[in-house]
């Protein structure tokens, strides 16, 4: 589909990782409505479209988890338990009808409670209201371990070594664990 030269200006403005998908729903609004050529209007009104589909609220709460269970190679955690847990938590809690005694005017996207799970960031629990990020001790499997120091070579944040581990104090493991295993522990706390 062709798209004039202010469709384009405003185009290159959506930050590119959504562009695409920017995109094609435009062009979709544009076919629906008959239309053979992008236009600035056309643009203008799938932002509008777009900003007053996301200011809808429906739950009171946005429940966002990272794709940990459906695949992550650096899930460390299944989740789907928690998953579960905390959107039964928010639904018992009714946050929407709590937002609509609280809030005047229309309840926006941004006074939604959010929640997000993600062990690596990717779903960026920093920046959201409630934030869980699944966590793992460090552990020596005893039946996996041949103690060839492949493991030391390929930590990348020198987590591990060989050799006597003088480990933190606050980092409780069996005595026996690190020694048994030719002493790979981590050096600092993960």
């Amino acid at each position: 589909m062709e798209w004039d030269r202010e469709a384009q200006k405003l185009l290159k403005k959506v930050p590119f990782f959504v562009r695409n998908k920017a995109k094609r729903e435009i062009e979709t609004l544009v076919r629906a409505k008959g239309g053979t050529k992008v236009t600035e209007r056309d643009v203008l009104e799938a932002r509008q479209a777009v900003a007053d589909r996301a200011s809808r609220v429906t739950q009171g709460y946005a429940l966002e988890p990272c794709f940990g269970n459906g695949g992550c190679p650096r899930s460390l955690r299944d989740t789907e338990n928690l998953i579960t847990k905390l959107e039964e938590t928010m639904e018992k809690a009714n946050l929407l009808d709590f937002l609509k005694e609280r809030i005047e005017g229309p309840i926006r996207h941004s006074h939604a409670f959010r929640v997000a799970n993600c062990p690596n960031a990717c779903s960026q629990v920093h920046i959201r209201d409630f934030g869980v990020i699944a966590q793992e001790k460090p552990a020596i499997h005893l039946a996996l371990c041949s103690g060839c120091g492949d493991c030391v070579a390929a930590c990348q944040e020198e987590a591990i070594n060989h050799g006597k581990p003088k480990l933190p104090a606050y980092w409780k493991r069996p005595a026996s664990s690190a020694e048994t295993a030719g002493g790979v522990a981590p050096k600092k706390p993960l």
